[in-house]
Order: C-alpha cells, then structure tokens, then sequence
C-alpha cells in the first residue's frame, strides 16, 4: 500500500516535520514528493503527491501560498509542505492554516534547517519499498485468484513472508475498467494509452485512500488495492477453487466494475460501493 502522510511524518529522521492543519487528511496515501518552482502546480501535479513550498525560486506572499492549495485540492494533492525560515518565508500564514483545515489537507511545516535531501532521500526510500512490498503482493493475489501458480505451498510461504495473512477470511474486490475499447478507437493510441494509465491510477488512489480510512484494523494488513489485466476475466470460473484450497471457505468475492467515461477529462467512473482486499466473515 502506499504510504499514508502519518505514516510520512513518522518515518526516522523527519520528527521536526509539523502537522500545522488538516489532520483530517493524515490518511491520505502519498504516490511522491514534489517540489514547487513556479507560480503555479496544476499542470505539474497528478494527484497523491506530498507538495513541498520553499519559496527558494519563486516568491510567496500569502495569496500565491492560498493559490496553490488550492490547486492542491482540485488536483488531489497528499498534503502540503511549506519550509519556514528567515530568509524566504518566515511563517505560515493563518489564513492558510484555516483553509487547510476547511479542506481537509494536510498541511506541514518544516523548518529551513532540516535539509531537503535528507527528507526527500527518506520519503523517496519509504515509498520505493512499499510499492515493492506492494506489488510483490499484488503478484501473489493475482496468482492465488487465476490459479496461476506452480506450487500451492510456495505461495502460501510467499505470502507469509509478504505479511498476507491467508489463515482468515478475505474478502476480494475485483475492480475492471470499461470502455477501454471505444477510447483506443475515438483517440490515437499514445494519447489513449496516456488517459488509460492515469485512469489506473487515480482508481488506485481513491481505493487506497478508501482503504486507509477503513481503520488501523486494515491498514496494520498492509492491504493492497489492486487492478487486474482484464484479460484475468478468463479466470473468473476458477475463481473460488484456489481462494477456498488457501483461506478456506469463508471467502468472499466481489466483482465491481468500473468505467472509462469522460476520457477527454481523465475521469474514471465505476458504480457500486468499493472493497478491496480486507478481513471479514460475511
């Protein structure tokens, strides 16, 4: 799972990092870290990132800071971070605090002196191990739900060293994006490929920020929130033989589907409540 900006806040060496506003949004999952260096970020930010302000390269009086928060939140931003000094910017305006509360976004004060190599290089290794530990997961699940796997006994291990614990009930959202076809035929293949990808990962976002409001119960699963290939439906018959063979019978599978519409605005729809991996005896 990506890591949530809590959990940012709490890796080793970035204890002088302080939450100023929108504890509300410390669940949050960070997908990377992004330094501003111009008047504006909209165009440079996807959503998911941790957004660091130093005021180094460009000026920041209190209207360009409101600006750009709240081009954070129409673009999904983790949180804000604004470096505060002598030299560039003394203090967080209070006008900025209360917006960051009113919003929901996290918003961090680090002091000049915390050198940013040290706090990029230490949130850039946590989340390259998460999304390793993460994918490794998602392997693991995809070969557990398609019966893809060479030896059962393997991949229980697998998952053991993985920290899945199969020895309780799970429950598995299958989520499929729609309408892939018909954006391939209206737009050309690069263009297309490009919406598709950002599509994958904004419905990854929304599931995992999802997932880390569901309590410490599933997040201390590290559970991940996955997209299968869609060609996984030929699957779907022997769904539940290698599910029940590892995890017994109490598991349950969901089969959500999703859609690709408005592709012009890079929003995925999907319909019905989302569940991704979790414990549960429904």
């Amino acid at each position: 799972m990506s890591l949530t900006v809590g959990e940012i806040l709490a890796l080793e060496g970035l204890s002088a990092m302080r939450l100023r506003a929108g504890k509300q949004g410390l669940q949050l999952a960070v997908r990377w870290y992004y330094v501003a260096e111009n008047e504006n970020i909209a165009e440079w930010i996807m959503g998911g990132e941790l957004v660091f302000i130093t005021g180094i390269n460009h000026p920041r009086d209190e209207d360009n800071l409101i600006h750009l928060l709240m081009e954070g939140k129409q673009r999904g931003i983790a949180g804000m971070v604004i470096l505060t000094g002598d030299v560039f910017i003394q203090a967080i305006p209070p006008r900025l605090i209360a917006l960051a509360d009113a919003l929901g976004i996290p918003l961090i004060e680090q002091p000049y002196l915390l050198k940013m190599v040290i706090v990029t290089e230490r949130i850039g290794t946590a989340l390259v191990r998460s999304e390793n530990a993460l994918q490794s997961q998602r392997d693991i699940l995809l070969q557990l739900l398609t019966g893809d796997y060479p030896d059962l006994q393997i991949l229980h291990q697998r998952a053991l060293h993985q920290q899945l614990d199969f020895t309780r009930p799970l429950r598995v959202a299958a989520l499929r994006l729609e309408g892939i076809p018909r954006l391939f035929r209206q737009f050309p293949p690069e263009q297309a490929e490009a919406w598709l990808q950002q599509a994958r990962r904004t419905v990854r976002q929304r599931l995992q920020q999802q997932l880390n409001q569901q309590g410490n119960q599933l997040r201390q699963r590290r559970a991940p929130a996955a997209l299968f290939p869609r060609n996984a439906n030929r699957a779907e018959p022997r769904f539940l033989q290698p599910a029940n063979l590892l995890v017994g019978q109490n598991t349950v599978l969901f089969a959500v589907r999703g859609s690709l519409r408005n592709a012009r605005e890079n929003r995925p729809e999907s319909r019905g409540q989302l569940f991704i991996i979790g414990t549960g005896r429904e």
